[in-house]
């Protein structure tokens, strides 16, 4: 289960979900909750009241968690990514206001905030730079030692 306090326990699907389940949208939940967070999605768009509430208060405890980040780590970028991102709620200009207005600013320069629709194995392709690395040293070191 979702610890408490952790931002997955109040963005991640299992949140968004919950949050539409108890908001009338039942029956998509336990069948497929890409389904559900779609139909979520489109009805925020279109001006459903409670839809629209689910995303802004999502949004409201990203802004919150980025701003604990930026008072803590004072970095000068942070990329939000994943499949969600397609969500403009999440970063949308109100989110990313309310941050910087929730981020204490005695001589600090605003955090600069990128947002990529990566799907959610980017990480993947990170993890396999060091391999690359390795093999690459291994190659053309090689190379240079029969020359």
């Amino acid at each position: 289960m979702w610890q408490r306090g952790c931002l997955e326990a109040y963005l991640g699907d299992y949140a968004l979900t919950r949050e539409a389940d108890s908001a009338g949208s039942r029956g998509y939940t336990q069948k497929d909750n890409e389904e559900l967070l779609d139909l979520l999605f489109e009805k925020a768009k279109a001006g459903h009241e409670a839809a629209e509430t689910i995303f802004r208060r999502a949004g409201r405890y990203l802004s919150v968690g980025l701003s604990n980040v930026v008072q803590l780590f004072d970095p000068p970028l942070i990329i939000i990514s994943g499949d969600r991102m397609r969500f403009d709620y999440f970063h949308s200009d109100e989110v990313l206001a309310e941050m910087q207005k929730l981020t204490l600013s005695n001589s600090r320069q605003p955090c600069q905030i990128e947002t990529h629709t990566w799907d959610d194995v980017v990480w993947a392709r990170g993890a396999t730079v060091p391999a690359l690395v390795a093999l690459t040293d291994r190659l053309i070191g090689g190379l240079g030692t029969q020359a």
